[in-house]
């Protein structure tokens, strides 16, 4: 049963992407997206997000995987301290950079432009720029797209496939499970191109390692929320 679930979620997950991937790019790039279409998205990402978490959640009801073995439970420092130091230091000038680049954008308009500039080189293929908010209203869906993919993602594949990893290779490091979940999580956002899939990747080991240090997924969780909602700042309004 646990493979089962386990190669679907990775089909799913992995499968997916690469093959809207192969659809995006007969697409043309430069098409202009409404706020009516955008807000669209966001509400199928919000439904889509909360729908895989739900199903994960009720897909543990039914194998008799309690909630806390899926990481919703009380935080535990039980780690090594060199490897829970390092990690929660890490988490913290992540967290930290992210809060300085919303101030920055806010009080900055030179820093607003260099962010602008930015943004182009890392994403030159569009897909980031259609997808972050343009207007007030957008920006209203983006807190709830934060959420969504704070709580969300984390139960998916910090929580669930993590656990549906260990339950199959029992003998396998939890470190060295990470590595496959980071990857997986890295392949789910392929529509970043492959800068994007990789630092991806790399927050989804950095998520991960939090996890593990703490041994719950709401620290995980909250700096997952504030990476994406700080992505707000990103783009002035109506760019």
């Amino acid at each position: 049963m646990y493979v089962f679930f386990l190669i679907l979620m990775i089909i799913y997950y992995a499968g997916l992407p690469l093959f809207g991937a192969v659809r995006q790019r007969k697409k043309p790039q430069d098409a202009a997206i409404t706020e009516e279409a955008r807000i669209k998205g966001y509400i199928r990402i919000i439904t889509f997000g909360w729908g895989a978490a739900l199903l994960v959640l009720a897909l543990c009801l039914l194998a008799g995987i309690s909630f806390y073995d899926i990481g919703l439970r009380g935080i535990s420092l039980g780690q090594n301290i060199w490897f829970t130091s390092v990690t929660i230091i890490l988490c913290g000038i992540y967290l930290i950079a992210h809060i300085y680049d919303a101030i920055a954008f806010l009080v900055k308009p030179k820093y607003r432009e260099a962010q602008k500039e930015e943004l182009a080189k890392k994403h030159p293929n569009g897909a980031v720029n259609n997808l972050l908010p343009h207007s007030k209203k957008e920006r209203k869906y983006w807190f709830f797209v934060s959420l969504t993919a704070g709580v969300g993602e984390e139960i998916v594949f910090r929580g669930f496939l993590l656990f549906l990893l260990q339950a199959v290779f029992p003998n396998m490091p939890m470190l060295l499970a990470l590595v496959p979940v980071s990857v997986i999580f890295g392949v789910a956002h392929t529509y970043q191109g492959i800068r994007g899939m990789i630092r991806s990747a790399a927050v989804g080991a950095l998520f991960g390692g939090l996890f593990l240090v703490t041994g719950s997924l709401i620290p995980a969780m909250f700096l997952h929320f504030i990476v994406d909602i700080s992505s707000v700042f990103l783009l002035s309004e109506n760019t």
